[in-house]
């Protein structure tokens, strides 16, 4: 029976490794990045919510979010981090945390945003024409920020029980 993991966890971040990279990629990016040579077992046992006192080392993190990273272009540990980080930060600002339904209409709202700003900016009556000029690629930037920024916070209301 597959083992009920809290997200956002470190735990979550581990597994959807395991998921990218399987045992052998796991052990490839600990021997490349570190150049220790521990095995997948181990790493298992770290992703393992109910297993006490197995820790991966923030070294070892890297690694696997590296070849994650190189291997499909996210990096889920780091990901699962910066979910806590949101999630502690969201929990001491009173009266501020946003429940499921307030974070999907954010969402939208953003992703609307975003499309207006780079569909003007593509424009060809925009001020670079079809390029993006400086501020243009500014305005997309912060968009993508906020894009993130709402991502967590759904990722965190999703987890809540």
């Amino acid at each position: 029976m597959a083992k009920l993991r809290k997200i956002p966890s470190i735990e979550q971040g581990l597994y959807e490794a395991f998921g990218i990279l399987k045992d052998a990629g796991i052990e490839e990016a600990i021997k490349n990045y570190t150049g220790k040579k521990k095995g997948a077992s181990f790493y298992r046992q770290c992703a393992d919510p109910g297993a006490e006192g197995h820790n991966i080392d923030h070294a070892d993190s890297l690694a696997i979010d590296y070849e994650c990273l190189k291997t499909k272009g996210i990096a889920p540990i780091l990901r699962a981090h910066e979910a806590l980080v949101t999630q502690f930060l969201e929990k001491n600002k009173p009266g501020q945390q946003k429940n499921l339904f307030d974070a999907i209409n954010d969402f939208n709202k953003i992703i609307g945003d975003l499309l207006a700003t780079l569909h003007y900016a593509r424009s060809p009556e925009s001020p670079g024409g079809v390029e993006l000029t400086t501020k243009e690629k500014m305005k997309v930037k912060k968009a993508i920020v906020n894009l993130e920024k709402i991502l967590l916070t759904l990722q965190i209301a999703v987890g809540e029980d």
